[in-house]
């Protein structure tokens, strides 16, 4: 019996690379037990496979069930790997899928929809919040709340992709064995939702991630790069840490016990870093890189040099723990680094003092300032190096 860990970063319902108005498409993923790539990445819109795949039809609902969750896993592994003449066996293997869009609405916004619908306007909770869409039950999930500031189903326009996911995945009539977590029988899927935001807030994460087997330069996407994401997650998901094993494993942030079962929840790596250090690693993909392990070490360099730019006392731990990070750093890697990332500070705008209050763009723009950001580039890279070298060694 195989396993499979399928990674799906999902695209809206109407998604076209070819439009400049849409610059994101389905990516599937697809990751074998030793972590190897299987064939390469999908990248697309899956919207006709789905429609194909609700239209599967047999006499009972576990046969439809068997028909169309094998119909649509063929799909992707012809998508992904259409050169291979061998195939799952798709009634004895396992897969595991993990899912980049919300498969799960805010309990209040159900309420109100449902209260709406059948004009039942009796007792619904008043509301009573301040601040951001964070704390407007009508808009977030708890399990949302984890992330600072994360992307909201209604508020900012991912619904298409949310519904397009509920919509194929309730073609499979799964079963919610827990909160978050939906299983069929035949084939054996299980099926969760993830967030790469966070997941890239994980030195850990990243630090294992190297482990994936994939042709140097094949990420071509961030599309494609988060599928990559989700099935690792997926992968780690199914191999928590066993004490005494060798198998190098992430710890994942389990459902607490005051989520409601209908909201879902998001699967990620329990030990991630603050969300103010969020850094734009898809400014990173589609550059010069050598392979998946240099990309993801910038991405990790470039957490740190965040927190060390906005003084969290946690990045010299960081550094202590992740010491083999930072042995090769040069000034010039990490201006480079910190430039593409971060192009807005690099750019000349406005130079009265008004506007540079305002905004943040050009604020490294003048010979003066860059001169400062670059001392301290360099006072930062002799501090994490000799944190690092002050600290005991990975094990």
């Amino acid at each position: 019996m195989a396993k499979y860990y399928i990674g799906w970063d999902v695209g809206a319902w109407h998604c076209n690379k070819k439009t400049k108005k849409d610059k994101s498409q389905d990516a599937i993923a697809i990751l074998d037990e030793r972590q190897n790539l299987i064939g390469g990445f999908y990248e697309g819109n899956l919207k006709d496979r789905i429609l194909e795949t609700a239209k599967q039809d047999a006499p009972d609902d576990s046969e439809k069930q068997i028909k169309r969750v094998k119909y649509f896993l063929e799909t992707l592994f012809r998508e992904c790997n259409p050169d291979s003449n061998k195939e799952p066996d798709y009634s004895n293997d396992e897969f595991f899928i993990a899912i980049d869009t919300p498969l799960g609405w805010p309990k209040a916004f159900r309420e109100l929809l449902e209260r709406w619908s059948s004009s039942n306007f009796n007792e619904f909770a008043s509301l009573d919040f301040k601040g951001s869409k964070n704390n407007n039950p009508l808009l977030t999930r708890q399990t949302e709340k984890r992330f600072g500031n994360p992307l909201s189903a209604i508020q900012d326009q991912i619904g298409s992709q949310s519904t397009k996911a509920m919509y194929l995945l309730s073609s499979f009539k799964p079963s919610r064995s827990s909160t978050g977590v939906w299983k069929t029988q035949c084939p054996k899927c299980t099926i969760i939702e993830t967030y790469p935001a966070p997941c890239m807030r994980s030195l850990e994460f990243l630090e294992h991630m190297k482990g994936i087997k994939l042709e140097a330069n094949s990420i071509s996407s961030s599309d494609k790069f988060d599928a990559l994401v989700c099935a690792y997650l997926a992968w780690c998901f199914n191999n928590p840490p066993i004490s005494g094993s060798d198998l190098k494993c992430v710890q994942i942030d389990s459902p607490h016990d005051n989520i409601d079962p209908a909201e879902g929840w998001i699967f990620t790596p329990k030990d991630y870093l603050d969300h103010t250090l969020a850094i734009s690693y898809t400014k990173l993909i589609g550059t010069k890189m050598d392979g998946l392990d240099k990309l993801l070490l910038d991405i990790q360099i470039g957490i740190v040099l965040s927190a060390k730019k906005k003084r969290n006392p946690d990045a010299d731990d960081w550094a202590g723990k992740y010491q083999n990070l930072f042995t090769d750093l040069t000034l010039d890697i990490c201006a480079k680094l910190m430039e593409t990332l971060y192009p807005s500070w690099f750019k000349k705008g406005d130079e009265t003092k008004e506007n540079q209050k305002r905004k943040k763009d050009g604020k490294y723009s003048s010979k003066d300032n860059l001169e400062k950001f670059r001392n301290f580039l360099g006072a930062t890279i002799d501090c994490l190096k000799s944190n690092a070298t002050n600290k005991p060694r990975r094990t």
